[in-house]
């Protein structure tokens, strides 16, 4: 939708002509400075727009030396920086896109005021500079500001190109958007048809938040956008078995001169993980059936009395819960095989460790059996398979792991590791439902107390079973007290 006529700044046309017979008559008189200053305009009002405060006292001293040459080529910086702040008072469509008048000077230079000065100065015919200037005008106007927030989902995946989450407030709706990976590459600042530092494999869909303009400065802008996206990949990583996590969020401005101006260069929060997991052929996928779920979830996820329960680290099953996930949730975003083991075996401690220490990996292992564990061969298995991984994580910690299995990639593999994550989630929603539904105070080992009784009494392991689920308990809590 184009900016109407009435809400622009109704004096721009003779402003900006004002502006090139300047700039025409001082590069005509100083061509050696015209030749080594392509963007004049800004050249010669930079002194007066530099941000004062940004500048160091030998970097003003500098500039208040410049405001004086300047002067002396004919030209006057404090009368352009009043006509530039009040065109931003004024139009707010500029004052959107161009927050500031240096940046509103790049602008006016980069798309019309040097290279119309020069046309004047080669003789160009006033039709010309009027076509010139009906051609800025109409690109200036061609369509309201508005600012989007990419978040990137490394290794996520899903069946569409484009759902919504459902949520509640203050978080509310996420939206997920699959880009095509031409157009990743501007995302990030970057030429060319393929991303370097967003290459095939780590996934192509982001968190899409699109806004007008606010008060808010750009950096705070992503910064809050970001933070929502993070707490989304966390509530996706206890959801379902799979590597996810959030990787850089980037500003996208329109109209795409609005972005030219505002951001220079390559410019992201985050990190960004340049390997692919699994070679990208096991994507973090969330089909139809899984989107339906997905949404209570992160209804819940995002219900006030959830989002206090996770704030608070008061009582000792909480802090086990905060230490494990935090163990849990770094081990999505570890490319390294044995970094990835150590994590999620603190996380099983974090969890399960007694509290004597005697014989402290075989009570983790039985103790964890018997909370995952549906059947006795399950629990065996699980239990075998947490055995393991000790073993591997104390071959690591000792050093007498196999030299020749680590460089091969062999010591460790990705199915191994997907095995005990899933576990780890499992046990994670386990204990997070039973804080969830209980006391914020609550201690930890009345809870290792309850899986010690389950060799001896069915009942209380169908009822710590119930007490555990951590989807009914998420239903309980979107419905609100």
């Amino acid at each position: 939708m184009v900016v109407p006529p009435n809400e622009r700044y109704p004096g721009l046309k003779p402003v900006m002509f004002d502006f090139v017979d300047k700039i025409a008559k001082i590069r005509q008189d100083n061509p050696n400075l015209a030749e080594q200053q392509p963007l004049f305009f800004t050249f010669l009002t930079f002194p007066w727009l530099a941000p004062a405060g940004a500048l160091t006292e030998e970097q003003r001293l500098y500039q208040d030396r410049r405001k004086l040459e300047i002067a002396q080529l004919g030209f006057d910086g404090e009368r352009a920086k009043q006509i530039l702040d009040d065109i931003l008072a004024n139009d707010r469509h500029l004052r959107e896109c161009c927050p500031d008048p240096l940046q509103l000077a790049a602008y006016f230079d980069g798309h019309f005021l040097t290279s119309s000065a020069d046309a004047k100065r080669q003789g160009a015919a006033p039709a010309r500079l009027e076509f010139a200037f009906e051609a800025f005008e109409a690109l200036t106007y061609q369509q309201p500001f508005r600012r989007i927030a990419l978040s990137h989902l490394f290794n996520f995946d899903m069946a569409a190109n484009h759902i919504v989450i459902q949520g509640t407030a203050p978080l509310g709706d996420i939206r997920i958007e699959r880009l095509n990976e031409r157009a990743i590459p501007a995302i990030l600042g970057e030429y060319g048809f393929q991303a370097f530092l967003h290459p095939a494999g780590v996934g192509n869909c982001f968190v899409f938040e699109e806004e007008a303009a606010s008060d808010k400065d750009d950096l705070q802008w992503i910064s809050e956008k970001r933070q929502k996206a993070w707490f989304f990949a966390q509530v996706l990583q206890y959801y379902k078995d799979g590597v996810v996590h959030l990787g850089y969020s980037a500003p996208v401005f329109l109209p795409e001169w609005a972005g030219q101006v505002r951001r220079s260069g390559v410019f992201f929060l985050g990190e960004l993980r340049r390997v692919p997991h699994e070679s990208g052929n096991k994507p973090y996928l969330l089909d139809a059936p899984a989107k339906e779920q997905l949404d209570l979830w992160w209804k819940a996820a995002t219900a006030r009395l959830t989002i206090e329960a996770l704030s608070c680290r008061k009582g000792r099953l909480r802090q086990a819960t905060w230490r494990a996930g935090e163990y849990y949730e770094s081990s999505h975003r570890r490319a390294d095989p044995v970094d990835r083991l150590i994590a999620i075996a603190i996380g099983f401690e974090s969890l399960f460790s007694p509290s004597d220490q005697g014989e402290l990996n075989f009570r983790i292992c039985q103790t964890a059996a018997q909370f995952l564990g549906q059947s006795p061969a399950e629990r065996q298995q699980i239990f075998s398979d947490l055995k393991k991984m000790y073993r591997r994580r104390s071959e690591i910690v000792h050093g007498t792991y196999d030299l020749d299995k680590y460089d091969s990639g062999q010591f460790v593999t990705p199915a191994e590791l997907d095995i005990w994550a899933g576990y780890l989630r499992r046990a994670m929603a386990g204990f997070l439902a039973l804080y969830l539904a209980g006391d914020r105070d609550a201690e930890r080992e009345p809870v290792l107390a309850r899986i010690a009784e389950l060799n001896f009494d069915e009942s209380k392991r169908a009822k710590l079973s119930e007490d555990s689920d951590l989807e009914k308990v998420l239903r309980q809590l979107s419905a609100g007290p």
